[in-house]
């Protein structure tokens, strides 16, 4: 049964604020109830994938996979050299015809030279370099593997906590749903208004002092309607979400609703302090609702 009419709210300024600080609180706790369900879920159905893939290649399929365009440099500047020199052997029978000869001198011998020991230098070079960077990588692998079997262990060590929590969360909304509509049922609000943002704003107006009632000209309700024309403020809780900084000046109230909601979610984490919120979410609708009803 009620305890207090609707006529009695509306005609009372301080009973009126807190009937619409009332329902802004549970309002508030559905919604950062429904954001932190929605969290624990995510971990739920996440928990336990591996992030980091164990390297099991040898070296020589790795080094073709990551350094082959080294091999492909070698080779083309040995080419490039043998040709250099082919090509002045060329010159050389043009101008002398007697290439053998220059072949079989020093000179033709140590040019040969060139061309096979240079390629086979920068080859070995590369070579020594790049086992020393698997090697590197392959240690650097093998500890993120481990740190990552870590974590595994530890997530799903913590699905069975996650599990309890979003149970209560649901619970918890069921019964904010169910407190808000026999608070909405008093009758104060007209029904257009009964929503999360409408309320937030009305209240918003009163504790401001922008308005004192919620009807005429001056009233909570006209302002609402007419800052809504004007593109002053937004009626979308999915776009307030998502442009929170730029509306904390003319819709502080449905601000600080998310910034509270926000902070819950980085605590999802924290098994305590999800199953303390809750604990204060049933005793603070219990509280409220025997304001208005016994």
């Amino acid at each position: 049964m009620l305890v207090k009419c609707a006529d009695e709210l509306i005609d009372d300024r301080e009973q009126l604020q807190q009937y619409l600080k009332d329902i802004y609180t549970i309002e508030t706790e559905r919604y950062s109830l429904q954001e932190a369900e929605e969290e624990l879920k995510y971990r739920i159905e996440n928990a336990g994938q591996a992030q980091v893939q164990e390297r099991v290649e040898s070296y020589y399929t790795y080094y073709f996979k990551e350094y082959l365009g080294n091999l492909k440099f070698t080779f083309i500047l040995g080419i490039g050299v043998t040709a250099l020199v082919f090509t002045i052997l060329i010159l050389m029978d043009f101008l002398t015809n007697d290439a053998p000869y220059w072949i079989g001198t020093g000179i033709g011998k140590i040019t040969i030279l060139i061309a096979i020991v240079l390629p086979t230098v920068k080859f070995i070079q590369s070579e020594r370099k790049e086992v020393g960077e698997y090697e590197v990588r392959k240690e650097n692998n093998r500890k993120a593997v481990e740190e990552d079997k870590v974590r595994i262990e530890n997530e799903l060590a913590e699905v069975p906590n996650y599990k309890k929590n979003m149970n209560e969360c649901r619970k918890n909304i069921v019964d904010c749903e169910e407190k808000l509509q026999k608070l909405y049922d008093v009758g104060v609000l007209f029904p257009k208004y009964r929503e999360f943002v409408c309320v937030s704003q009305l209240l918003e107006y009163l504790l401001s002092g922008r308005c004192e009632d919620l009807t005429g000209y001056t009233g909570a309700y006209n302002l609402y309607e007419q800052e809504l024309r004007m593109n002053i403020i937004i009626a979308e809780l999915e776009l307030i979400s998502e442009e929170l900084d730029a509306i904390k000046e003319n819709q502080y109230m449905i601000y600080n609703a998310i910034c509270q909601a926000n902070y819950l979610l980085r605590e999802v984490k924290d098994n305590t302090a999800i199953a303390t919120y809750n604990t204060e979410v049933i005793a603070t609708n219990m509280m409220i609702y025997n304001r208005y009803y016994y």
